[in-house]
């Protein structure tokens, strides 16, 4: 309980289920007022980037507190960076999801390696 990498991926957790949603209602509904979503593509688009915008600012809100305390300092880059990161996690983590069910059920696809040690 009492390490910093638990604690702000307790908080940044936290920030996710209780202010993403909130922060993507707001940033929605400015969008909307703009009357610029006419299209059905450009709805996804400003959705996709609401939520990954809302994502970003929740994790960071609830963990900016605590590292600030633990660590005397702020990242100024954070949220940018979590903007850049956040639409790359998906295709990630589904190719990863590939080639792990893929190393699990064919074995003539990933070879033991040459020398094992016994």
């Amino acid at each position: 309980l009492w390490d910093a990498g638990f604690q702000l991926s307790f908080l940044a957790t936290t920030g996710l289920v209780f202010a993403a949603r909130p922060i993507a209602a707001v940033l929605s509904g400015g969008v909307s007022r703009l009357g610029l979503l006419r299209t059905l593509f450009s709805r996804l688009a400003a959705g996709f980037i609401v939520d990954g915008i809302s994502i970003s600012l929740a994790a960071t809100a609830y963990t900016l507190p605590l590292m600030a305390y633990d660590f005397q300092q702020i990242s100024l880059v954070s949220p940018a960076a979590n903007l850049l990161a956040v639409p790359s996690l998906p295709p990630i983590i589904a190719g990863a999801a590939l080639v792990a069910s893929l190393g699990l059920f064919s074995p003539r696809c990933f070879p033991p390696p040459l020398f094992e040690t016994n």
